[in-house]
């Protein structure tokens, strides 16, 4: 009996997955429509450059925290702040994948497949499927998906030497009200 309850939870992670990437293909996702003009795909070019290069200084500071935090904590507690550190990134930014940036940016209209939704609150974008499966709205959610999960990531540093790692992965209060 537990194994069949695993073995469905996998077959329907795997048609999840096939459905996901199905409804993915769409939008422009290696930029050859974007591209079209040469003066303006020059322009577009530095611009996907200087973001992309900023988005992977922002990511570095990911490093620069937990070496920041390692050297304030005693060593035994080192790895477990690393691990904090690095699984904060991996959620938060698979989070942020699935829902945050639509509900961030979602009706915003800012790039390719952003149109539904309003200025308090969006629905497209997410899963970066359909139309927001374009290449310049991956540029703006990578710049913005890593200063969401380092943002995250200070989080880490006030819980160093006070949780273990579960339970900080969890978030539960041993007394809710």
């Amino acid at each position: 009996m537990r194994n069949t309850k695993y073995t469905n939870i996998a077959a329907s992670a795997f048609v999840l997955l096939l459905l996901l990437t199905t409804i993915a293909m769409a939008g422009d996702p290696n930029g050859s429509n974007t591209y079209t003009d040469d003066v303006a795909g020059m322009k577009l070019a530095v611009n996907f450059a200087w973001t992309l290069i900023g988005a992977f200084l922002v990511f570095f500071m990911q490093a620069g925290f937990a070496f920041l935090g390692a050297g304030a904590l005693r060593v035994k507690n080192t790895v477990n702040y690393f691990a904090k550190s690095y699984m904060d990134f991996s959620i938060g930014a698979l989070a942020y994948w699935a829902v945050g940036f639509a509900l961030m940016f979602g009706g915003s209209k800012l790039y390719a497949g952003l149109e539904d939704g309003n200025s308090i609150i969006g629905w497209s974008g997410c899963f970066l499927s359909g139309n927001s499966y374009d290449v310049s709205t991956m540029m703006f959610w990578m710049f913005q998906v890593v200063f969401a999960a380092t943002a995250a990531t200070i989080v880490a540093g006030a819980c160093a030497e006070r949780m273990k790692l579960q339970a900080y992965l969890m978030r539960i209060p041993k007394n809710p009200i």
